[in-house]
C-alpha cells in the first residue's frame, strides 16, 4: 500500500495510481484512511461503505436541523464565514468579491426567501434559462454559480438531490482551447518584450511565482548572501511564508532593480508605476505584433497558422509561468515541480530556509532544470535584452 500520494489527482476522496489501480482516502472528522483497490468499482463501494459506517449518523441528524434554511440565510452564513477568513488574511479579498457576485446573482434568480432545500432540478433549469436571458455570458460562468451553490449548501449541511454536471448539456458551457508554445517561441517572445516587462517575465520563468506574488515583492524580500526570495505564497485556500531560490541571471537582474532603492520599494515596476493584473497587456501584444509570422501590418490583422486558424495575441505573461513548470516536470517528475511551485503535498510552510535543506536541494535541482530548458539569459546580463539568436 503506498505510504505516499504526493503527485496523485484526488476526485471524491478517490485516486488513480500511476501503476493501475486506485486509491481510496478519507481525512474527514479527523480519519487517516487509506485503501488501495484494483479496479474504481472497489474504490466506489468502498467510498460508499465507509460513508455509511462513519458518516451517515452526524450527517443525517444535521441535515434534519436545516431543512428549514432559507437560501438568503445560507448564503449569509457562508459569506460571513469568508468574511472571517479574510479579516484573517487566510483568504484573498478577490476570492470574498467572486462569491459576493456569484450570491447576488443566485439571489435574484432562485429567489430570497426560498428554501434551501427546495432547490431542485427543475428550479436550476430554469436558473439556467434565467441567466442566458439576463447575462451575456457563455455557459462557463453559470457552472461556476451552480457549483458555488452546491459548496453553500454543503457548508449549511442541506442535501441537493442534483449535481452542477447534471446541467452540462444544458448549458454547453464554451471552453477554450489551451494554447501550447514551444519553448524557443516563449525566449523569441520574452526577448521582444520591453525592460520592465522583460524583467518580470524573466523572474516568473525563473521562480514560476504567481503573478500576485511577484507584484508584491520589495527590495528587503531579497537575501542575497542565501540567494532566496522571501515572499507570502498565496493560493486559493491560504496564504503562508515562503521562500523561492534565485537563479544567477535573475539575481543579477534583481541587482540591478534594487540598487538605490528603500527596503520598501517594490521591485517590480511599470516606469516607476506599481504593478496591477493588467499592467503589461500593452506590452504583451506589442510584443505579439513583433514576432514572425504573427501580425500582417498590410492588412492590419492577425496572420493565420498553418492549419488556417487566425493567431491569437498573447495578452498576459502567466503562460510564462506554465512553460516553465511543464518543462521542470518533463525533467524532474511532478514531485521535483510540485515542490519548486509550492504546489499539492509540496506546501509546506518555510519561514526558515535552513531547517529544509532536502526541499531546498529538489529547488536547486529545478533551477537547473528551468536555465537548461530556457537558456536565454543564463550567461550574463550583458546579453539580456539583445536581439535573439532564434529569430
Amino acid at each position: 500500500m503506498p505510504k505516499k500520494t504526493r503527485g496523485l489527482s484526488f476526485e471524491d476522496r478517490i485516486a488513480a495510481l500511476p501503476g493501475g489501480g486506485y486509491l481510496f482516502r478519507c481525512q474527514r472528522d479527523g480519519h487517516a484512511e487509506i485503501e488501495e483497490c484494483k479496479l474504481k468499482r472497489d474504490a466506489l463501494d468502498l467510498r460508499t461503505n465507509h460513508d455509511h459506517e462513519f458518516h451517515s449518523g452526524n450527517r443525517q441528524s444535521a441535515v434534519s436541523q436545516n431543512t428549514k434554511t432559507t437560501l438568503e440565510a445560507a448564503c449569509a452564513k457562508f459569506l460571513g464565514y469568508y468574511e472571517e477568513l479574510e479579516a484573517a488574511s487566510k483568504k484573498d479579498p478577490q476570492t470574498l468579491r467572486y462569491y459576493r457576485q456569484i450570491i447576488g446573482n443566485l439571489l435574484n434568480g432562485l429567489g430570497c426567501h426560498r428554501l434551501l432545500l427546495s432547490v431542485t432540478d427543475d428550479a436550476v433549469r430554469s436558473y439556467v434559462l434565467w441567466r442566458f436571458k439576463t447575462g451575456t455570458t457563455a455557459g462557463s460562468r453559470i457552472v461556476k454559480e451552480l457549483k458555488a451553490l452546491q459548496k453553500i449548501a454543503a457548508f449549511n449541511r442541506v442535501p441537493l438531490e442534483w449535481s452542477w454536471k447534471d446541467f452540462l448539456v444544458d448549458i454547453q458551457p464554451v471552453v477554450l482551447e489551451k494554447r501550447v508554445h514551444s519553448r524557443k517561441v516563449v525566449m523569441m517572445f520574452i526577448e521582444r518584450l520591453d525592460k520592465d516587462a522583460q524583467d518580470y517575465a524573466l523572474a516568473q520563468l525563473r521562480t514560476v511565482l504567481r503573478g500576485v506574488e511577484l507584484r508584491s515583492l520589495r527590495v528587503r524580500d531579497r537575501d542575497r548572501a542565501n540567494k532566496v526570495l522571501h515572499f507570502i505564497k498565496r493560493s486559493k485556500r491560504k496564504k503562508a511564508p515562503a521562500i523561492q531560490r534565485i537563479a544567477d541571471d535573475l539575481m543579477q537582474v534583481l541587482d540591478r532593480r534594487c540598487k538605490g532603492k528603500l527596503p520598501e520599494a517594490f521591485i517590480f515596476t511599470c516606469r516607476g508605476r506599481q504593478l496591477k493584473q493588467g499592467t503589461f497587456r500593452k506590452q504583451c501584444l506589442n510584443a505579439s505584433k513583433k514576432m514572425p509570422g504573427w501580425w500582417d501590418a498590410k492588412k492590419r490583422k492577425w496572420a493565420k497558422d498553418e492549419n488556417g486558424n487566425q493567431i491569437v495575441p498573447i495578452q498576459s505573461l502567466g503562460f510564462v509561468r506554465h512553460h516553465a513548470l511543464t518543462a521542470i516536470r518533463a525533467a524532474l517528475g511532478i514531485d521535483d515541480a510540485a515542490t519548486f511551485a509550492g504546489h499539492g503535498s509540496g506546501q509546506m510552510i518555510e519561514q526558515h530556509y535552513d531547517l529544509d535543506p532536502d526541499k531546498l536541494e529538489a529547488k536547486d535541482r529545478a533551477i537547473a532544470a528551468n536555465v537548461k530548458a530556457f537558456p536565454m539569459f543564463a550567461k550574463s546580463e550583458s546579453s539580456f535584452g539583445q536581439k535573439s539568436q532564434l529569430a
